[in-house]
C-alpha cells in the first residue's frame, strides 16, 4: 500500500496588495475572525487553531504557500527521508518562519510549479476561542483539514506524480470536460486538492471552506446577490463530493467556493471515476467564456434528464437541529 506522508490541509499563505478590503471580505462574507499582524499582514481564522489563511501585502497578488499537517514528528523525519531519496530538495525552516507560522517544525520544498510546500508539526491554537464578528455555526474542519484548493498547472502531469507517487495522495476522481482535473485526497475530505490543466500561468482556482450549518451558506448567498458580479459561481451542487455551494470573487484574482454537506471517502470501497458532468445542478459559471459556460450548462441539464440524484451527507447531526429564536419582542 502506497504511504500517505500528510494528514491535511493546514493552511494556505497568499500575498496581496488588497488587504484592507480582505479584511472585510473575510469578516463579512465568510465569517472568518481577522487579527493583524504587527509587519501589516493578516491571519484569518475559523476554527480554534491560531490561523488557517496567512496574508502578506504585497505588490500583486500571489500563492505563496500551502502548509500540510503531517501529524507526527517520526512522520516528518520519514518524509524528509523520502523526498530528498526522490531527488527533492528540502529545507528546514528557520526559527522565525516557524514563528510566523506559529508551528512547532517545518520542512519545506517546491513543487514542479515552482509554489513552497510546507510540511509541519503543531499548528498552534489560538489564545482565545474562535469569536468572528458575523454570527455563524462554525465551519468544517479538524482532521479533514481546512477545506481544500484547486489550481490551474502547466505541469498537469508533473504536478499530478508529485502529489500522488512522491505524496501519497489518492485520485478520488477525474473528468475531461468542460476542462481536465483531478480530485486528489489525503483524508476522508473528498479532496485537498484539485489540479486543473492549463497553459497559463500556475495560479489559483479557488479555495473552498465548508461550512457546518446550511442556513449560514443562503445567508451568505443572500449578502452576495447584493453584489452580482462578484459571484463566480451561482448556487448548485456539485457530482462528485455533493457539496451544495456557490463561488464568489475575493478582492484578488481568484474565488472561494462557500460549501456545506461534502461528502466523505472510504478508502475501502471507493472506485476512481470519470465524471460526466462537474454539477448535479445550478452551478452556472460566470467566470468561463461563452461558449464554455453553454458546454458546462448541457451537461449539468443531462443530469436532470437521466434523474441523477445524491443523498445529503448529514455528518453533523446538530446541524439539522432546529435553533429556536431567543431574541425578545
Amino acid at each position: 500500500m502506497k504511504q500517505r506522508f500528510v494528514q491535511s490541509l493546514g493552511y494556505v499563505g497568499l500575498a496581496s496588495p488588497n488587504i484592507d478590503p480582505w479584511k472585510r471580505f473575510a469578516q463579512d462574507m465568510l465569517g472568518m475572525e481577522v487579527s493583524t499582524t504587527p509587519n501589516g499582514s493578516i491571519a484569518l481564522k475559523m476554527d480554534e487553531k491560531s490561523h488557517r489563511y496567512l496574508i502578506e501585502p504585497g505588490s500583486k497578488s500571489d500563492l505563496q504557500f500551502i502548509g500540510f499537517d503531517v501529524g507526527e514528528s517520526s512522520h516528518l523525519n520519514q518524509l524528509q527521508q523520502h523526498l530528498t531519496e526522490a531527488g527533492i530538495e528540502v529545507h528546514k525552516a528557520s526559527p522565525q518562519d516557524k514563528a510566523t507560522k506559529k508551528v512547532n517544525d517545518l520542512i519545506w520544498v517546491k513543487d514542479p510549479d515552482g509554489v513552497r510546500i510546507d510540511f509541519y508539526l503543531g499548528l498552534q491554537e489560538a489564545a482565545t476561542p474562535f469569536n468572528p464578528i458575523k454570527t455563524i455555526g462554525g465551519f468544517v474542519t479538524g482532521e479533514l483539514g481546512m477545506g481544500h484548493v484547486v489550481r490551474y498547472t502547466p505541469n498537469y502531469k508533473d504536478m499530478s506524480d508529485f502529489y500522488q507517487r512522491i505524496l501519497g495522495f489518492k485520485l478520488s476522481d477525474f473528468h475531461d470536460q468542460p476542462y481536465a482535473i483531478e480530485f486528489l485526497r489525503t483524508n476522508p475530505r473528498h479532496h485537498s486538492i484539485g489540479l486543473i490543466d492549463d497553459k497559463g500561468p500556475p495560479r489559483l482556482h479557488h479555495t473552498m471552506v465548508e461550512y457546518r450549518y446550511w442556513d449560514d451558506v443562503g445567508r451568505a448567498y443572500d449578502l452576495a446577490q447584493l453584489n452580482p458580479s462578484g459571484i463566480a459561481v451561482t448556487l448548485g451542487r456539485h457530482l462528485n463530493d455533493h457539496m451544495t455551494s456557490f463561488y464568489v470573487w475575493t478582492p484578488d484574482d481568484f474565488f472561494i467556493e462557500l460549501g456545506w454537506a461534502g461528502r466523505r471517502i472510504d478508502d475501502s470501497t471507493w472506485t476512481v471515476e470519470e465524471l460526466s458532468s462537474p454539477s448535479l445542478w445550478g452551478h452556472i459559471r460566470n467566470w468561463q467564456t461563452a461558449e464554455k459556460r453553454l458546454q458546462t450548462k448541457k451537461l449539468i441539464e443531462e443530469m436532470g434528464h437521466k434523474g441523477i440524484r445524491a443523498p445529503v451527507a448529514a455528518y453533523d447531526e446538530e446541524a439539522f437541529v432546529f435553533t429556536p429564536s431567543t431574541r425578545k419582542n
